[in-house]
């Protein structure tokens, strides 16, 4: 019995009863590349907050990031309609000289993109040249869709000693791109930094859940509460399961990073990189909230030919009918994209395609679902470690609609 196993498969299977009838299989296209082409010195980065990178939109796919091409670190989007031979750049809304880790979401019909700038948190339409200033000194911005036809913006932002997470809704009024007043995230200050913010909308409780790292209790811990911007939140729940302490040698806690979330017909998904094994490294831990907002069992989700292997970089979809959780690890030598699918109360054995494997090295998957079951992958791409990178994409069709001719 590997450890995936010995965790527990209860907590999808209790949460998830008749909503996944059968893991998702998807055969992948050639990658394409959306940029650059290992310029030597240029580097791209797909790091926003809550890992909001990639998005499907209308009948196009976009993608966002960061590289310095120009000599400083500047946020650009692509996007490519179906049956584009290519990804197209699209101006993305002024900022200073220097700005990085930006978030895309849709937002009616327009695409909405948030980053961090040298003069705090900007947010703008895709396509126009001008940005709103949301935080004069703001960070980690991240996206999460509101009823309504709005965008809940969460970042954080230091209140006397600490960092706290702070918010703003965004609208479009007119055409234009409106900001209602920022606001600390009532009901879960804590002793301690808050950081790296991730959000989504759980639809059942009419709500947002949110949830970061935290550092209240001296050790970083992923904290998650659910509530609203005007209403306040719910006091903050632990997403990562509570582990004895650790020895001097191995550090205080578990250590856990870069949680993201998103949210579907069957609760909240949540995924991070979790070194509670702490030997071997950082694994990629999920679990789900379903109704009450608070986060179930974590689940390992990475299988046992992955053990010895450290994980990174986790991203998610979910879908209808699809739980998907991709990461990052050398287990064949190199570093290739993994990825694995929840079904029915368990998660398939890891697997990938050879569009996102292979002799390059291959980190920091964006993962995106289409109503159609289609999973859009992108991810950075390096020839030799710490040399430069290109973007590349690939999209999956699921395997019931290639067999018919589907695309």
């Amino acid at each position: 019995m590997n450890r995936r196993t010995a965790t527990g498969l209860l907590g999808l299977g209790l949460l998830l009863p008749g909503v996944l009838q059968a893991g998702a299989e998807w055969t992948f296209s050639e990658p394409l590349n959306v940029d650059g082409n290992w310029q030597a010195g240029v580097f791209h980065h797909l790091e926003s907050s809550g890992r909001r990178n990639l998005v499907v939109h209308g009948s196009e796919v976009c993608l966002t990031w960061e590289d310095n091409r120009d000599g400083t670190p500047q946020v650009r989007v692509a996007c490519r309609a179906a049956g584009d031979p290519e990804f197209s750049p699209r101006l993305r809304p002024g900022a200073p000289r220097e700005s990085y880790e930006p978030a895309l979401l849709a937002l009616g019909d327009q695409l909405l993109v948030a980053f961090e700038a040298e003069d705090g948190v900007r947010a703008g339409l895709v396509g126009q040249p001008e940005a709103l200033a949301l935080s004069p000194s703001g960070a980690q911005v991240t996206l999460a869709p509101a009823p309504g036809g709005q965008v809940l913006a969460v970042w954080a932002e230091k209140r006397e000693r600490h960092r706290q997470l702070r918010g703003a809704m965004l609208r479009l009024e007119a055409g234009a791109l409106r900001a209602g007043p920022a606001m600390w995230l009532k009901g879960i200050a804590g002793d301690g930094d808050q950081g790296y913010p991730a959000a989504a909308w759980l639809a059942n409780r009419e709500a947002h859940v949110v949830a970061w790292e935290d550092r209240r209790f001296r050790n970083t811990v992923l904290m998650s509460a659910i509530g609203s911007l005007n209403d306040g939140f719910s006091l903050p729940m632990q997403v990562n399961g509570l582990w004895p302490p650790h020895s001097s040698e191995y550090g205080v806690s578990s250590g856990v990073a870069r949680i993201a979330l998103r949210g579907g017909a069957a609760g909240v998904l949540a995924a991070w990189a979790d070194k509670r094994n702490f030997r071997m490294g950082h694994d990629i831990y999920a679990a789900l909230a379903a109704d009450s907002g608070r986060f179930g069992d974590n689940q390992l989700v990475q299988d046992g030919f992955a053990e010895g292997v450290e994980q990174w970089h986790p991203a998610l979809a979910m879908g209808t009918d699809a739980l998907v959780v991709a990461w990052d690890d050398d287990r064949d030598g190199n570093s290739d994209l993994w990825l694995t699918t929840g079904s029915g109360g368990r998660w398939s054995d890891d697997w990938n395609a050879a569009a996102m494997a292979g002799p390059l090295l291959q980190t920091h998957p964006a993962l995106a679902l289409d109503s159609s079951g289609r999973l859009h992958v992108a991810w950075v791409e390096r020839r030799e470690a710490g040399g430069a990178t290109r973007l590349r994409y690939a999209i999956g069709t699921p395997v019931a609609a290639a067999a018919v001719g589907g695309k």
